[in-house]
């Protein structure tokens, strides 16, 4: 480790990125800023913050979604005039349109949101409001921040302020913002990525959460051979390898454990089944074993030993899916539970 104040730690599946977080905290004078991208993982934020400190979060933790804090903290109080919100949905990247902030009805554009800032540092000083207000600032799940948002965040490198970064680049299943090809190559290939930090004067941290407390060492070994992700389990209990269950019978025990998910790379709902979500919905969770419902491209792949076609996404997904079990991973293909889809209504 060197001495910079700017470190991202890059964490495997189960190896409790928000639970370091925690840890970290302390009721003091200094003000710290913990910022995430979704509201469940907020949720999670301060559900743990309240079980350490007693059913409460200190006056001096504050928690922020990555949109809330740039918007509302280092944006609007420099504006003139109030802006009446945030626009959610994508603007449409052309030449014509770079210097483009704002839709009709005076609300940012999501993905325009850190592009204002930055083409803007000189009357948007956010850099030393951050400094006034925090000492500290963290940042769970930094692998979903895309587009001007990865700019953003290697911007903060201005900050007195200490800069932790936790996440996981292959379970980078959401991007923040995007904007044409705006950091799309760091999102595709971890060398990138990890360049793009040691270039912006991040340290590395590989090691600290280097193991996985959720997975075995059966499932962490597939995920090395075939993902070609370094992930190791400190876990003393093991499993079967992640296996392909073709046997009707089995098929119908999987199915009917209601305690067992059954995770698909999309339109989930279209099955009936007591419990299922989407590969990417489903980070975050963990159960003893897990169904992994394949697609034909994946079952290909798994044969074939062959990643080099899929979408930097669907391996993202897929690896967020199978490392959700504690104990088992089956992996079922959608033929053989063809008879639980739901009919269509005529």
């Amino acid at each position: 480790m060197g001495k910079s104040k700017k470190r991202l730690i890059q964490a495997v599946a189960g190896s409790g990125k928000t639970t370091y977080l925690i840890k970290q905290l302390e009721e003091s004078a200094e003000q710290v800023a913990i910022i995430t991208y979704t509201n469940i993982n907020q949720e999670v934020l301060r559900d743990k913050i309240r079980k350490k400190f007693g059913g409460r979060i200190p006056e001096n933790i504050h928690i922020f979604g990555l949109f809330q804090f740039i918007y509302s903290f280092c944006l609007t109080p420099y504006l003139s005039k109030r802006p009446k919100g945030i626009n959610f949905d994508s603007l449409t990247t052309n030449a014509s349109n770079q210097k483009k902030y704002q839709d009709s009805s005076g609300r940012f554009y999501k993905d325009r949101l850190s592009k204002s800032l930055l083409d803007y540092a000189d009357k948007i000083p956010y850099i030393s409001r951050i400094d006034r207000y925090f000492t500290k600032i963290y940042i769970d799940e930094v692998q979903d921040l895309g587009g001007d948002d990865l700019t953003w965040l290697f911007s903060l490198i201005q900050c007195e302020a200490e800069i932790l970064c936790v996440g996981d680049f292959y379970q980078g299943t959401f991007s923040t913002s995007s904007r044409g090809n705006t950091n799309k190559a760091a999102k595709a290939d971890y060398g990138a990525y990890k360049k793009k930090f040691i270039d912006a004067d991040f340290d590395i941290d590989e090691k600290t959460l280097g193991n996985s407390h959720r997975c075995t060492e059966e499932t962490c070994q597939f995920i090395r051979e075939r993902l070609k992700i370094e992930i190791y389990s400190d876990k003393k209990s093991h499993s079967l390898e992640p296996m392909l269950i073709s046997d009707e019978a089995e098929i119908d025990r999987v199915w009917n454990d209601n305690s067992i998910p059954k995770l698909f790379n999309q339109e989930h709902y279209k099955y009936g089944c007591g419990y299922s979500m989407n590969w990417g919905e489903s980070k975050g969770l963990t159960e003893r074993d897990i169904c992994v419902v394949l697609t034909s491209g994946i079952k290909a792949n798994i044969i074939n030993n062959d990643w080099t076609k899929v979408a930097p996404k669907t391996k993202a997904g897929f690896y967020v899916a199978c490392t959700r079990a504690s104990g088992q991973v089956y992996f079922v293909e959608p033929q053989s539970i063809a008879r639980y889809k739901k009919k269509q209504a005529k």
